[in-house]
């Protein structure tokens, strides 16, 4: 027993682990998630840009270097695509909003977005702060921001933002009459100017948060001008201090950053480690170019600053309205 208890430990990927589960009942016993050390290290798979007329998307195994077809129950064209921890999130043109798995189909409708319009909402107006649960009937407002957010993420039962112009805001959600507690957890050093070339992001790590800020400078290319991400930098918030410190070492981990929740991994065959693997999520981007974007992807090493620029998806699947983005493909 001890050991398959130690075989159990060593097994990787969760494809592997559920097969080892399945030789028989000694090996189903020890097969148990305490000894599954990588299950916390989700498997990223890059979404592709879904085809016209088509109800199927294609994933990218990064790990695998193979490319896997799901078919939906729907059409996905029209409607713009989003993904938080394994599942899509979808809106179409009528602001309906749908959150589906897309491995099992498993779907759950939200509060159309007209249902938050008040007469007050837009397009020039201030970007507001939503949320609403399951049950809910409409969307309850949490805040709004000047300058608008660049990324959220839910934490430890509290929702965190950080703004565009470096402010991390952490937000307890109540109930009907008490709808939220917002505070501002801390503030990045560096200077954010608001129209400046950059994006900020917030992943969840180790009992911890990190910052992650990528600028974008913009080059010439046949004759053409063309925007790259040229730097990234690492802070790690602690909010019991109210502090952001740059850190320049994720050890064997590596952040995967997109049109997505931004998320962590670890222990990835094909992977480096200590390294940023971005897609390219410059909508100001993709609205200038007549080909949608989509090349500013690439993989970022933390310790040297190198860039190496990747392209995992062919010329013609760039679309302007879902462009490539990480999904996490979630173990037992």
């Amino acid at each position: 027993m001890d050991v398959l208890v130690e075989i159990a430990k060593r097994i990787r990927m969760s494809k592997d682990y559920v097969a080892f589960r399945g030789v028989g009942t000694c090996w189903r016993s020890t097969a148990t998630k305490d000894n599954f050390m990588f299950c916390n290290c989700p498997v990223p798979l890059l979404m592709l840009p879904p085809r016209k007329d088509s109800h199927v998307l294609d994933f990218y195994n990064l790990t695998k270097g193979i490319v896997n077809q799901v078919s939906l129950s729907e059409p996905l064209m029209g409607k713009r695509f989003y993904s938080s921890k394994g599942c899509l999130i979808t809106i179409d043109q009528g602001l309906n909003v749908n959150l589906m798995h897309p491995f099992s189909n498993l779907q759950h409708t939200f509060p159309n977005m007209m249902s938050f319009n008040n007469g007050s909402l837009r397009r020039d107006g201030p970007i507001r702060l939503i949320y609403a649960r399951p049950g809910d009937e409409t969307w309850t407002m949490l805040s709004q921001h000047k300058y608008g957010y660049s990324d959220i993420t839910y934490y430890e039962g509290r929702i965190y933002a950080v703004s565009c112009s470096g402010e991390i805001w952490g937000y307890k959600v109540g109930g009907v009459d008490n709808p939220s507690e917002e505070e501002l957890v801390a503030k990045l050093l560096i200077k954010l100017p608001p129209y400046c070339p950059a994006r900020t992001y917030i992943v969840e790590s180790t009992r911890a948060l990190l910052i992650i800020v990528k600028y974008i400078h913009y080059d010439t290319e046949n004759g053409h001008e063309v925007y790259r991400s040229s730097e990234f930098v690492v802070f790690n918030l602690d909010s019991t201090i109210r502090t952001c410190t740059e850190i320049k070492y994720l050890g064997d981990r590596m952040t995967f950053l997109g049109h997505n929740s931004t998320f962590l991994s670890a222990h990835l065959p094909n992977c480096k480690p200590n390294s940023i693997y971005f897609m390219d999520d410059w909508k100001e981007g993709y609205d200038e170019s007549e080909e949608g974007g989509g090349k500013d992807t690439g993989i970022y090493g933390l310790q040297d600053g190198s860039i190496t620029f990747t392209y995992h998806v062919s010329h013609k699947s760039f679309y302007r309205i879902t462009p490539p983005m990480w999904i996490e493909e979630r173990c037992i």
